[in-house]
């Protein structure tokens, strides 16, 4: 849901809720998402060869919450470089994560039960890819832009918090 939001609603904060040009707004947009490219490609050689899968989405996570609600702060801290160094952080956590979530959900997954994962991991990340836009659109009818995105910034945390308390199998399939 957090990424989507990025996504969907970046470039109307900057422009509708901090008063940048729909030029800058773009700018920016395009610095968090050259820094999502870049991000998934050092996130999966990071999980390949120094830091595991778990570790790293639970890093993810964690840069996602602080990222968005540092998102949510920019209007009070009124700096344009500031924006631009939270676009880059956000492409790294709220952004690069994909890659590196089904990897490590197929890594937990036995053999026989690869389709199926693969399916149901595809199908919740849709569904919140989907569903993260609506719900952040309708809570902007009943609150401001920077109090939505610390309501958003906790999403992460919940996932931080069942990445805690997950129990899969340490290896099913071979490496």
């Amino acid at each position: 849901m957090v990424q989507s939001i990025w996504f969907v609603y970046l470039t109307s904060y900057l422009v509708l809720g901090l008063g940048y040009s729909l030029i800058t707004a773009g700018q920016v947009f395009a610095v968090m998402q050259g820094t999502c490219i870049f991000g998934r490609i050092v996130f999966g050689w990071l999980g390949d060869n120094l830091i595991s899968g778990r570790t790293l989405l639970g890093l993810s996570l964690i840069f996602s919450t602080l990222a968005t609600a540092l998102l949510g702060l920019a209007a009070a801290v009124e700096s344009a470089w500031y924006v631009w160094a939270i676009a880059i952080i956000g492409g790294l956590g709220a952004t690069s994560w994909t890659g590196v979530h089904l990897a490590e959900t197929l890594r937990n997954t036995e053999i026989h039960q690869v389709y199926e994962a693969t399916s149901g991991i595809l199908i919740a990340v849709g569904a919140g890819i989907a569903v993260g836009p609506l719900v952040f659109s309708l809570l902007l009818e009943f609150g401001s832009w920077s109090s939505n995105l610390f309501l958003i910034a906790l999403l992460p945390l919940m996932g931080l918090w069942a990445l805690g308390y997950s129990h899969a199998p340490k290896t099913a399939m071979p490496s």
